[in-house]
C-alpha cells in the first residue's frame, strides 16, 4: 500500500477490510480476461430480473449468492445527501478502443482488449477491464431513475474492484453508442469483433466529473461486496431511438435498490 493512500485512513480502511473471500474466484476469472457480469452466466445457476429467479430470490438461489439477501454493503443505492470528500478526485484516462461486443443475454459486454486504460484513484491506478449497460438506470439520482446506466469495471493489480457508474439521459445521439448499435450482436452469447473500429470511450463520460463514492457490491449475482462505487453526478445523452434499441436488446435488467445501511456516502469534485 502506498504513501498516499496511508494519507488517506478513509480509504486504507476500506482496503484493509475488503481483500477477502468472496471475491477471489470473481478476480481470478478477471485475471483470466473473463469479464463481469459473464461469470455469474458461466459459474453459478440460472438467475434473471424478474420471476422465480429474480432479484428477491437471487440469495435462495445457491449458497454462492447469499450475499445477495444477507450482504449489508449491497449495490445499487439511491444517490442522496452526501458528505464532501476528503481526497482529491479520481481521474479517467481512456483511448480509443477496436469493437469485442458480446450479447451476453442479461447485458451487452464491450471487453476492453487495446492499450491499458486507467482509473486512477486514492494513490492507486486501476485497468479498465470491461463495460456493460443496464436500462434502466441501477443507481438513482435524489430519487430520479434514468433511461440507461454504464458500468465501467476496473480492476487494480491487487484484484480490487472499482465500478464508474454514468447515467444516461435522452437527448443527443451518441456517436460512440451508435457505433454499438451499428454492429451489436443479436443473439446470446455471440461476439461481434471489429478490429480497426475506434471507439472513443471518452464520449461515454460527461464533462463535468463528479462523484459519488461509496462502498458496495456487485449488482449481479453473486453480489459480491468490497467494490469502490464512483458514481458521476451528471448524465451523458443517448437519443431517444438508441434508448429503445438497447433497452429491446437487453431487456429491464437493473436491479432495485439496496438499503444504505449506514455507509458512508461522499462527493468528490
Amino acid at each position: 500500500m502506498n504513501n498516499s493512500c496511508l494519507s488517506n485512513k478513509e480509504l486504507c480502511q476500506s482496503k484493509v477490510l475488503n481483500r477477502c473471500g468472496a471475491m477471489k474466484k470473481i478476480l481470478l476469472l478477471l485475471a483470466l480476461g473473463v469479464g463481469l457480469p459473464a461469470l455469474a452466466e458461466d459459474l453459478y445457476p440460472d438467475w434473471d430480473y424478474e420471476g422465480y429467479a429474480g432479484p428477491e430470490h437471487w440469495g435462495n438461489l445457491t449458497m454462492d449468492f447469499a450475499s445477495c439477501k444477507n450482504g449489508k454493503e449491497q449495490s445499487p443505492i439511491d444517490l442522496t445527501v452526501a458528505e464532501d470528500a476528503k481526497f482529491s478526485a479520481p481521474q479517467l484516462r481512456y483511448a480509443a478502443q477496436p469493437l469485442q461486443l458480446t450479447h451476453m443475454g442479461h447485458t451487452l459486454v464491450e471487453e476492453v482488449s487495446a492499450a491499458p486504460l486507467h482509473l486512477s484513484f486514492g494513490g492507486q491506478d486501476y485497468n479498465l477491464k470491461q463495460l456493460h449497460f443496464h436500462t434502466p438506470s441501477e443507481h438513482q439520482l435524489n430519487g430520479k431513475s434514468f433511461p440507461m446506466e454504464v458500468h465501467f469495471v476496473h480492476s487494480d493489480a491487487d484484484g480490487q474492484l472499482a465500478i464508474v457508474g454514468v447515467f444516461v439521459q435522452q437527448g443527443q445521439t451518441n456517436a460512440t453508442l451508435q457505433q454499438l448499435l451499428q454492429k451489436v450482436p443479436l443473439l446470446k452469447g455471440e461476439t461481434v469483433t471489429d478490429q480497426k473500429a475506434a471507439l472513443d470511450l471518452n464520449a461515454l463520460l460527461p464533462k463535468t466529473k463528479h462523484f459519488y463514492h461509496y462502498m458496495g457490491s456487485l449488482t449481479t449475482p453473486p453480489c459480491s461486496e468490497g467494490v469502490y462505487w464512483l458514481v458521476l453526478t451528471h448524465p451523458i445523452d443517448a437519443s431517444a431511438e438508441q434508448l429503445k434499441q438497447l433497452s429491446q436488446l437487453m431487456g429491464k435488467n437493473a436491479r432495485p435498490l439496496q438499503q444504505l445501511n449506514g455507509r458512508t456516502l461522499t462527493l468528490v469534485r
